[in-house]
């Protein structure tokens, strides 16, 4: 699957339209996917849409999921952040909805030069499944490849 999925600017409807981090690592970790930035932007969200829920993960376990900037250098957690619909808080595939829903982060605005969502990856198999990942402030930072 290619990374580049994430920004085409369309949700995934099926398995092709996504992105897994699935590697076979069997173990808890954080998992994450983002950008960075050819300069500095002001970003104020984040749109997650997610991808497919598998038996054995797609998700992030148990509602630990946030959003970091990179600012001059160090990954910061972001301030104030809202997450709506509020995301799930569970580790298997009934604890989640259908698959593509999207969550909207919102934060207070700050210059960075990456932004990334994070937390630990879900199920068994320990992986996240993207389908798409837009980054928005005073005027959309990506949404799509040009």
């Amino acid at each position: 699957m290619d990374i580049f999925i994430i920004n085409n600017g369309a949700a995934g409807v099926s398995l092709t339209t996504q992105y897994d981090t699935y590697n076979g690592y069997l173990n808890t970790h954080k998992d994450y996917v983002g950008y960075l930035f050819d300069g500095t932007y002001k970003v104020d969200s984040v749109i997650f849409t997610e991808g497919m829920n598998f038996d054995n993960g797609g998700w992030f376990a148990n509602g630990d999921v946030t959003v970091q900037a990179l600012v001059n250098g160090t990954w910061t957690d972001v301030s104030k952040l809202k997450v709506s619909p509020k995301y799930p808080s569970g580790n298997t595939q009934g604890d989640f909805g259908p698959h593509f829903e999207e969550y909207t982060f919102t934060f207070t605005a700050i210059e960075c030069e990456g932004i990334r969502i994070i937390g630990t990856a879900g199920g068994a198999a320990g992986f996240i499944s993207v389908s798409e990942l837009a980054v928005m402030g005073n005027e959309i930072i990506v949404s799509e490849i040009d």
